[in-house]
């Protein structure tokens, strides 16, 4: 193994510890005693950190070599018994070269790849949306998604595994033309239904014959009804924000883009008097004159403001107000918004 000294003296270098981590890992893949070694990664931020180690450490050790073996400091052991030698500098010069090789252990296709776990969330997805840019930058391959057959149709889509759900991607549910308006002008555009989610455990349980016997309502509660809490829309314009409440309770936010300067939306207490799940909308005020068809999800709340999705910007909640005074959401922000009010829903739109 390597000496005290030499273990010593090379744990000075930054990220040594990650690389032992690492070369433990290409150990294992090169051995063969696993068909498979998992490695469940820490968050976004510390896996890219480890995953970088192995450049790190070889700009590191380029710079070590340049130093006198009396001018390293002592710092506690990592690197003893995964590579003999007799000195730190021999020491070095073999771990660099098993540092290559675990570059090359780590970028093969063949022997490596990468998965990203998401779940539904705005900011999760973003995150790994930053970890995929990361992993490519570096060169590590990134799985292919997963494909197949929905057992509810038998139709070949995307799916995402969690312990006892499955995510199943359903492209269909955004429009044939809200998908070419997205793809020609590079806008995140979404759906409401476009990712849907089956019960595993559920589905697992009816197939052995589970039972799941209906519980009796308890005496005295009342039966559901959108009356029981009276519903109502905030809309933040100095935020370009919205949230929907149940008596005081948020049950949904959104971002928005509000009218421009000129075209500004009115603040007040207001309430959604007219609903079209699709409308083309004209009109022709401050010098300017439009026409924008096939817009989704539609609710005007007081003269020719309403609220609806937007397919040629999607700058929601940025700052930037683009509307001529409606409120601009995502497709599926209207759409949830769209069946979950009902004419006459209270608006209070403030800064």
């Amino acid at each position: 193994g390597v000496d005290d000294v030499a273990s010593e003296e090379l744990a000075i270098i930054p990220g040594m510890e990650e690389v032992v981590s690492l070369l433990h890992i290409r150990r294992q893949a090169k051995e063969g005693n696993f068909d498979v070694v998992v490695v469940d990664a820490a968050p976004t931020g510390e896996t890219i950190r480890l995953l970088t180690m192995p450049e790190t450490f070889q700009w590191y050790a380029a710079r070590v070599r340049d130093w006198d073996p009396g001018a390293l400091s002592v710092a506690k052991p990592l690197v003893r018994a995964l590579i003999p030698a007799t000195n730190a500098f021999e020491t070095l010069n073999r771990l660099t070269k098993g540092v290559e090789a675990l570059r090359e252990t780590l970028t093969d296709p063949e022997v490596s790849s990468y998965r990203l776990v998401v779940n539904a969330e705005r900011m999760v997805i973003k995150e790994a949306q930053r970890a995929a840019t990361y992993l490519a930058l570096f060169g590590y391959p990134i799985s292919e998604p997963v494909e197949e057959a929905s057992p509810a149709d038998g139709t070949v889509r995307l799916a995402q595994y969690f312990e006892r759900a499955r995510f199943e991607y359903h492209p269909e549910e955004l429009g044939s033309f809200y998908q070419q308006e997205a793809k020609a002008l590079g806008l995140n555009l979404a759906a409401l239904h476009e990712v849907q989610l089956s019960d595993l455990g559920r589905q697992a349980a009816l197939q052995r014959d589970g039972a799941f016997p209906t519980s009796a309502q308890l005496i005295g509660t009342p039966d559901w009804s959108t009356k029981l809490y009276t519903r109502r829309i905030d809309v933040d314009l100095s935020a370009q924000h919205l949230t929907a409440y149940e008596g005081d309770t948020p049950v949904f936010t959104a971002p928005v883009a509000t009218g421009k300067d000129g075209f500004n939306t009115p603040t007040g207490t207001f309430a959604i008097y007219s609903k079209y799940p699709m409308e083309d909308m004209a009109g022709s005020a401050g010098g300017e004159t439009w026409y924008v068809p096939d817009i989704p999800w539609v609710q005007y709340i007081v003269g020719g403001v309403a609220f609806h999705g937007t397919y040629w910007h999607d700058r929601w909640g940025t700052g930037f107000r683009l509307s001529h005074g409606c409120v601009n959401l995502n497709i599926d922000d209207a759409q949830w918004l769209y069946e979950w009010a009902d004419i006459g829903t209270q608006v209070d739109i403030h800064y």
